[in-house]
């Protein structure tokens, strides 16, 4: 045995014991679409348990796929909830750590809450509509691009306004 190329052999080209060999399954798949120049017209008989394999072999990376995309999602959701980028998310949790050990509590500066923090995100703060999320959109992000708006400046600029 060199490798493992003699069981691969075995099990994937042949089949194993008794299954459905990789090589009939190519000449099936061949045969069934029908190669050009072949006039061959014998009736073909369906392989037994072989789009059960493929099922089986598809499986996994959608399982993995879907949980894998499906956790990111919510890990970025979270962080757009809180106003925070990942790095933040470090920072803040450190911050506030710090800030706990001296009986101080931490506000994380960019947080405007849930449903402000989503809209800061899609663009549709400062009166845009829910076409800009749509479509493609030439409007600047909020901010300078060095500073961008905080939660606890705005909040001080309303309270002077109100």
């Amino acid at each position: 045995m060199s490798l493992g190329f003699e069981i691969a052999y075995r099990e994937i080209w042949l089949g194993g014991d008794g299954g459905v060999g990789l090589g009939e399954a190519i000449n099936y798949v061949l045969e069934e679409r029908g190669i050009p120049g072949d006039n061959s017209e014998e009736e073909m008989e369906p392989l037994e348990g072989y789009p059960v394999s493929i099922n089986g072999t598809h499986l996994m990376p959608m399982v993995s796929v879907f949980f894998s995309l499906g956790g990111l999602g919510t890990w970025h959701g979270r962080l757009i909830s809180r106003g925070e980028t990942s790095i933040e998310a470090h920072i803040n949790r450190k911050e506030t750590e710090r800030l706990a050990k001296i009986n101080q509590v931490y506000k994380n500066p960019y947080d405007f809450g849930v449903y402000e923090n989503w809209r800061i995100f899609l663009g549709i703060s400062q009166g845009r509509s829910v076409w800009r999320v749509l479509l493609p959109s030439p409007h600047p992000p909020d901010g300078t691009g060095l500073t961008w708006p905080n939660a606890i400046i705005t909040a001080a600029n309303h309270s002077k306004i109100a």
